[in-house]
């Protein structure tokens, strides 16, 4: 059996092999290296040092049979350990690690370089994306003017295109420019159709609002009739309305300053729940 040397900053360990295979990223589309190992620990110290070190989850480099190098990823972890007995058995899957950073992101036929990027695939295997971006008028309109679903390209990091969609992102204008948080999501995501966190509350809230619409729309038809206003009036406002409410960049989500705004991704789960409002 392999001997295998992991190692951290603070801690080495000597574990054995158990297994070992290759996986493809879902990332890049890569070939990447995976083990299972298996090691022991006795002593309240190694034990401490243990769970410090999970609780950091950092890159390792590993040794088959040789040296530790390059940078491996924690996956599954487990351990045993019999009554009365002070040492326990640990299992651990690494995975070898590979760089997430995109030169360019194609949405549509409109391509835009992320200030901050980072994605993740949920248990299903689906793809969310967050990415920060400056976006110029051209740029701003073009993006609104997407349809629902639409073709992302992940340039620089995997040449295969996936339909996706945007979910909710916080934006903020600027002089010239606009600051935008981009979550774009996977369209497996709404097959089948999922619930998601904030729901009903969301759905409710859309309701509430056409209705506030229509009320809005038959009072003024009223005025219009009593001609105490001019029907182009409402014209102008609704189309207003509608380019500042729809769409990814709605100003429901608009900030002072997105740099002073906290990173979405913490809240992904809540920009997943349901495809984005769109006129």
């Amino acid at each position: 059996m392999s001997q295998v040397t992991v190692k951290s900053k603070d801690v080495t360990i000597t574990a054995s092999l158990l297994n070992a295979e290759s996986i493809t990223s879902q990332h890049t589309g890569a070939s990447l290296r995976q083990i299972s190992i298996s090691f022991r620990v006795t002593g309240p110290q190694q034990k401490q040092l243990l769970a410090d070190l999970l609780q950091k989850k950092p890159k390792m480099e590993v040794g088959i049979d040789g040296p530790p190098a390059g940078q491996w990823a924690i996956g599954r972890t487990s351990y045993s350990y019999m009554q009365g007995d002070d040492t326990e058995t640990h299992q651990w899957d690494l995975t070898e690690a590979e760089q997430i950073k995109v030169d360019a992101l194609l949405l549509g036929d409109i391509e835009v370089i992320p200030t901050r990027y980072e994605e993740r695939f949920d248990d299903a295997g689906t793809l969310t994306i967050n990415a920060r971006v400056r976006l110029s008028a051209e740029e701003l309109q073009k993006i609104k003017a997407l349809p629902l679903y639409f073709p992302v390209l992940r340039k620089g990091l995997n040449p295969t295109p996936l339909e996706m969609r945007f979910g909710r992102g916080a934006w903020s204008e600027h002089d010239g420019f606009t600051k935008a948080s981009l979550t774009l999501i996977d369209r497996k995501h709404d097959t089948p159709a999922r619930v998601g966190m904030l729901e009903p509350l969301i759905s409710n809230i859309e309701v509430m609002l056409a209705v506030a619409n229509e009320k809005i729309k038959i009072l003024t038809e009223a005025l219009e009739a009593k001609g105490i206003t001019e029907p182009s009036l409402w014209d102008q406002s609704q189309k207003r309305l509608d380019a500042k409410l729809a769409g990814p960049l709605s100003e429901l989500w608009r900030v002072d300053d997105l740099d002073k705004w906290p990173d979405d991704s913490s809240d992904a789960e809540n920009e997943t729940g349901a495809a984005a409002p769109r006129q």
